[in-house]
């Protein structure tokens, strides 16, 4: 009686910890997707992007909030939700190595080997983890300066100097970028539909337009988000 109740538990836990990493995961998707629309704004010149990074940062929702609010209580939710997106996915993880342990046990080493896209998306959403907060770093909170005196530089003139490739900085700045979109575009194409399977919209019928538009989705990542920073390393922004 005793163990069946903690299996039961066990399993509502589980399921909690799914859905919280879906929930999550779909709000994640649908904001990169809208940073990455920002970024592509850098093709309509300067005055265009530095007028979204201005109106983004102090006039978002005004004057329903005072300027500047938005911003932070975006960010603030933003971090509730990516804390709870890792924690959801670090506590399955857990419990599923827990539980290969037990199975290993008792079959005497008879492992099952880890699907490749499974281990691509522990190692991807652990290096972006670390990207997030050297991005934050670099952008946000301008700590990080590649070219120039950021403090000084409009929005638009940090994007130039970050990928212009006229010195080791910003050509690790470009491979690290590159890196962590392909690994972002992967993430979301396999976890995007795994978040919508678990919310309970993957029906039988809708999985091929779901697995569709998750790849859609990560292919629209992997072009938008390293369209800007390359154009700016072959000069066709400037």
């Amino acid at each position: 009686m005793d163990t069946s109740l903690k299996q039961k538990r066990g399993l509502q836990t589980t399921v909690g910890f799914k859905v919280v990493m879906a929930f999550s995961g779909i709000v994640l998707v649908i904001f990169v997707l809208f940073h990455m629309y920002g970024n592509l704004k850098m093709f309509f010149g300067a005055e265009s992007y530095n007028h979204y990074a201005e109106w983004l940062k102090h006039d978002l929702l005004y004057p329903i909030l005072p300027h500047g609010w938005f911003i932070w209580i975006f960010r603030i939710c933003l971090l509730l939700f990516l804390l709870g997106h890792a924690g959801a996915a670090a506590c399955l993880f857990l419990r599923n190595r827990r539980a290969r342990g037990s199975q290993y046990k008792v079959t005497k080493g008879s492992k099952k080997k880890v699907p490749l896209a499974s281990r691509t998306m522990k190692i991807g959403g652990i290096f972006l983890l670390i990207f997030i907060v050297f991005h934050i770093l670099h952008f946000t909170a301008l700590a990080i300066q590649i070219g120039g005196d950021y403090h000084a530089l409009t929005p638009y003139e940090r994007m130039i100097v970050s990928f212009t490739p006229d010195n080791w900085a910003s050509v690790a700045a470009l491979v690290v970028y590159t890196a962590a979109v392909a690994f972002l575009s992967f993430h979301v194409w396999h976890g995007a539909f795994s978040a919508l399977a678990t919310l309970g919209a993957a029906r039988t019928g809708a999985q091929p337009f779901l697995r569709g538009l998750a790849a859609l989705c990560g292919l629209a990542l992997l072009i938008g988000f390293l369209a800007p920073p390359y154009a700016i390393a072959f000069g066709f922004i400037s």
